[in-house]
């Protein structure tokens, strides 16, 4: 398996709490454990290819991870808000194979490690509304009239298809993942500055391109820790002493903490650390805590 340096990005809602998931200020909102795509490249931290990033090592020998080419098709991250993120939502397949060069668009799940603090995330937009209407409040920064929320708590999954409006709202961190379309159309960001003063920019026109209207978030309190979706899928396992764990997909597996230590060789990996697990690969896992095992699917 191979370990890999977790990479922290700060956020204008980011969080002093990530800390305890490896980030390395007060002020970031994303850290993450996995990534292969260019701006976003995960380093190895050990084994023959220890040094050389995640990315360049799928690009030069795509088979060994069970792919035709890179890069991986998800990114884990996790992720945490003092301020809500803006009101947005993601390509669909058939968006980014027509305007961009990827050819997925951008469904992500939370598993929530820690509930927000009204209990409620924006997840779908107002059914009786269409894209004109919409546009409309949004332009005009009304955008409690066209949100939907939905309860979540602790533990909850809650995943969001491409073309779903969304957002988090402050209070929460989650273990996120997310198809390595690392691309965001934003409706509104509550007049927010950047670093120089100046409003984030929003992409209305593409937001409600890419828009489903009825399009809901999936809640699922993951009582039965697995999940199976058409992107990917997800299985989360308690570990109170050590487990044997066998990869037995033709495509390798990403294996994150969620809580707790876990000692992989002589490896110790808190919570926020992510590996990558080769396709029929078997490893030992020691010590106690909760672990989440991602794979993705190859389906366009």
């Amino acid at each position: 398996m191979f370990v890999l340096k977790s990479i922290s990005k700060d956020r204008i809602w980011g969080t002093p709490r990530l800390i305890d998931y490896g980030a390395t200020s007060d002020s970031v909102g994303s850290v993450y454990s996995f990534s292969s795509i260019d701006e976003i490249n995960t380093i190895i931290e050990n084994g023959v290819y220890k040094g050389k990033s995640i990315g360049s090592v799928i690009k030069t020998n795509p088979t060994l991870f069970g792919l035709k080419e890179g890069p991986y098709p998800l990114i884990i991250s996790f992720t945490g808000a003092d301020q809500p993120l803006s009101i947005q939502v993601h390509p669909t397949d058939d968006d980014a194979q027509k305007y961009s060069s990827y050819p997925y668009g951008k469904t992500e799940s939370w598993y929530f490690l820690t509930e927000p603090s009204n209990h409620q995330i924006i997840g779908g937009s107002k059914k009786h509304l269409n894209k004109e209407q919409i546009k409309k409040l949004s332009k005009n920064g009304k955008y409690e009239e066209f949100v939907e929320y939905v309860e979540v708590r602790k533990n909850d999954l809650i995943t969001i298809h491409a073309g779903t409006l969304h957002a988090l709202t402050p209070g929460s961190l989650v273990y996120e993942i997310q198809q390595a379309n690392d691309t965001t159309f934003r409706f509104y960001d509550y007049d927010r500055v950047d670093v120089h003063n100046k409003k984030r920019p929003l992409q209305l026109e593409e937001a409600l391109r890419n828009l489903i209207i009825n399009k809901s978030v999936v809640r699922e309190d993951f009582s039965n820790y697995t999940y199976e979706g058409k992107e990917y899928s997800l299985r989360k396992i308690d570990i109170k002493d050590y487990v044997e764990y066998t990869n037995k997909n033709s495509i390798a597996s990403i294996i994150s903490v969620l809580f707790g230590r876990i000692i992989y060789r002589n490896i110790t990996m808190e919570q926020g650390k992510s590996g990558l697990l080769l396709p029929n690969e078997t490893i030992t896992l020691k010590g106690k805590g909760s672990i989440m095992i991602a794979t993705p699917k190859i389906y366009w």
